[in-house]
Formats: C-alpha cells, sequence, structure tokens
C-alpha cells in the first residue's frame, strides 16, 4: 500500500496499524498534492495488488486552527488493572470532569502475573490552561483514588 501511494505522488505522514482477531487494519494520512488526490484514490481501489483489501479513502477538512486553544499541559496516564467492564468508561470520564481532554488512547488485554487478563489504559491528556500546581496536585490525588477504587 505504501508502494502505491508513493508512486501515485502521495506521502505517508501518519500510520496506526492493529491486529484485532483475524482482522489486519491500517489507518493512513497522506499528504497528497490535490490535482493528484483523485488518481491516488483510483489506484489504491483498483490495484491489483491490493484488490483483497477493503480500502476506504476520504479527504479530511481543514479545522479552523484558530477556534482551538493551544496545550500548555500534557499528561501520560497508564493503568494497568483487572479487566472488568467499565474501566475505560470510568477513566474516560474522570478525565473530561477535571477540564482535560484525551488526544491519543489506546487500550489492551494482556496476560497479567498471575495468569488473569489485565487491562491496560495509556491516554495523553492535555489541558489548554495552566493548572496551579495545588490543581494539579488535586487531579493527581484524584487519579490515585480512582486507581484504589479500580482495583
Amino acid at each position: 500500500m505504501a508502494r502505491v501511494i508513493s508512486d501515485a505522488g502521495g506521502n505517508v505522514t501518519h500510520s496506526k496499524m492493529i491486529r484485532l482477531g483475524q482482522e489486519f487494519d491500517i489507518m493512513m494520512h497522506v499528504s497528497v498534492d490535490h490535482d493528484k488526490r483523485g488518481a491516488l484514490i483510483d489506484r489504491l481501489q483498483h490495484s491489483d495488488d491490493l484488490k483483497l483489501l477493503n480500502i476506504r479513502a476520504s479527504s479530511l477538512r481543514r479545522r479552523k486552527t484558530g477556534s482551538y486553544k493551544n496545550t500548555v499541559v500534557g499528561l501520560k496516564i497508564h493503568v494497568v488493572g483487572k479487566d472488568k467492564p467499565g474501566m475505560l468508561a470510568t477513566i474516560s470520564e474522570a478525565i473530561a470532569q477535571r477540564g482535560l481532554s484525551i488526544e491519543d488512547v489506546t487500550t489492551e488485554i494482556r496476560r497479567g502475573r498471575t495468569s488473569k487478563r489485565d487491562f491496560v489504559v495509556t491516554a495523553d491528556v492535555v489541558a489548554t490552561e495552566m493548572l496551579e500546581r495545588e490543581h494539579l496536585d488535586s487531579i493527581l490525588a484524584e487519579f490515585q483514588s480512582l486507581k484504589d477504587d479500580l482495583d
């Protein structure tokens, strides 16, 4: 796929690849000159080498960057715990309730030390306003309490 994109004048700027069960999914952001966009999509959808793939291509609209606040604080949250329903929802709600935004989140199930399933959440979280030390300490204390509640 990368070769077809390159040969059509495109450039892969970001990509994520993951196996989910029997599926292998790829998400790519491709930069291409506007006048080559149609030819690139045509090649992706009609290449003999890619015909077995279910390729869906769409264009992104440029966001209005002036309407977004700049990030001033970044945190990485990494959670590992016994797998149980609702963990991701609880963690996501806790982040939102504290005025933080999730930039990127990944989850996985892995075998823990006791051969039981552990649920793993890794999230890049940001704030668009400077946090006073006391507020940051309060957020960290609340997440520690949440950690204890979720085991």
